[in-house]
């Protein structure tokens, strides 16, 4: 190899680019899940889709090139899939109906913790844990 070969290609560099991305993507899409305060939420959930639309050009680019070829689904597989994300969609809408009103317990109390009060009496068993 001359020391003008590049080590890296164009296929190659795009193909991390992609992994990174997607990883990124994946970041801040549970970042956003778990955010508290709504401005938080709402600037990682804008870096995600900027992330998420870069990745898709990039996989994109690789597709016309040949590079990045997917299996398309036969017929089968994307009526499994539809049937699959129908019945999701129900048990999602039947779980949510299910929840507790806000500020109503999920109906277990988790335990003390070392050293605070239980039913027995202030710090019962203190240091016995």
């Amino acid at each position: 190899m001359s020391p003008m070969t590049p080590l890296l290609g164009d296929k190659e560099l795009a193909a991390d680019v992609l992994i990174t991305e997607k990883a990124i993507a994946e970041r801040y899409h549970w970042a956003a899940l778990e955010a508290l305060h709504p401005q938080v939420r709402q600037s990682l959930l804008q870096m995600h889709d900027e992330v998420h639309d870069l990745a898709r050009r990039v996989f994109d680019y690789m597709n016309r090139k040949g590079w990045y070829q997917p299996r398309a689904a036969d017929t089968h597989t994307i009526q499994w899939f539809q049937n699959a994300i129908r019945n999701l969609q129900q048990d999602v809408g039947t779980a949510m109906h299910n929840l507790p009103a806000p500020g109503q317990g999920w109906g277990y109390a988790p335990a003390p913790a070392w050293g605070e009060p239980t039913r027995e009496g202030a710090f019962a068993g203190f240091g016995t844990r």
